[in-house]
């Protein structure tokens, strides 16, 4: 395809709100937010909470804060005291725990929770709302119609096996800036594993987009360096990669070139 004339290049948190906002209103899939403390995760989940309901009125979004310091039974009932005072709708089949006086099938609902502790019991909790919108309290199931989640969870060097092991239950995942390359392609090489276990395909797919990792290194590096660098932030390129790859292998193979296109346009302009 051609290549226009100029590319608008948005900041991380406009590119990463964008993305978010589109996954959840299109494809209606879980979202995994990752980075380290002070890296704007907190910030993102605020902003689409408070911007969801507005431009979708079908779509309730409730909030979950310090979800680390939570047990699973603790996170559930909080769930459903949300649902209780918006006059949500839950869907209890017979013999379970009536909650919410009805059931509406054009309600859509977002879960937001905020610092998702992967090493407790109530990411198993969570992993039972992401892959059947259902959780069992008491012994009883119930269901919540059309849930879909973005969880924020802070990741550490030594947390990244167990990131790898949280992503593959979530449909998406995307990576919060990180300045140094060496942790940049310690994060590739996690994110190539989680694929490769879940798509044994993605092996060759992802040998193929390293060297745009690599390229968007160089940029950075060479935007240090440049009078232009309070214009141009040079975490921009990275941002925008690390969210590349977490989009499906497929997405990403049909999306391949245009990719190629714009990381050789930005290292042209600059």
């Amino acid at each position: 395809s051609k290549l226009p004339q100029s590319i608008i290049l948005l900041s991380p948190s406009q590119y990463r709100a964008c993305w978010l906002f589109m996954t959840l209103m299109l494809n209606k899939q879980n979202v995994l937010c990752t980075g380290p403390a002070g890296s704007g995760k907190s910030a993102l989940l605020n902003t689409l909470l408070k911007n969801v309901p507005k431009v979708e009125p079908k779509w309730s979004a409730v909030k979950l804060t310090q979800a680390a310091n939570c047990s699973s039974g603790a996170i559930i009932r909080n769930i459903l005291g949300c649902l209780q005072r918006q006059r949500h709708n839950v869907f209890v089949p017979p013999g379970a725990i009536t909650v919410g006086g009805g059931f509406c099938e054009e309600r859509q609902f977002v879960l937001f929770i905020d610092d998702l502790n992967h090493d407790s019991e109530e990411t198993e909790c969570l992993r039972q709302l992401a892959e059947t919108n259902s959780v069992y309290l008491s012994r009883h199931q119930v269901m919540l119609k059309s849930m879909h989640i973005v969880a924020g969870h802070q990741v550490s060097r030594n947390s990244k096996p167990d990131l790898c092991r949280l992503a593959l239950r979530f449909d998406h995942a995307i990576q919060f800036p990180v300045t140094s390359p060496e942790v940049v392609r310690g994060i590739f090489n996690s994110i190539q594993h989680a694929h490769v276990e879940k798509n044994e395909d993605s092996v060759n797919l992802f040998a193929s987009i390293q060297t745009l990792i690599e390229s968007s290194l160089y940029v950075q590096m060479r935007l240090k360096k440049h009078d232009k660098c309070d214009r141009y932030k040079p975490n921009d390129v990275l941002d925008i990669l690390r969210g590349i790859l977490w989009i499906k292998p497929d997405v990403l193979r049909t999306n391949l070139r245009c990719i190629h296109s714009w990381i050789h346009e930005s290292l042209r302009r600059w």
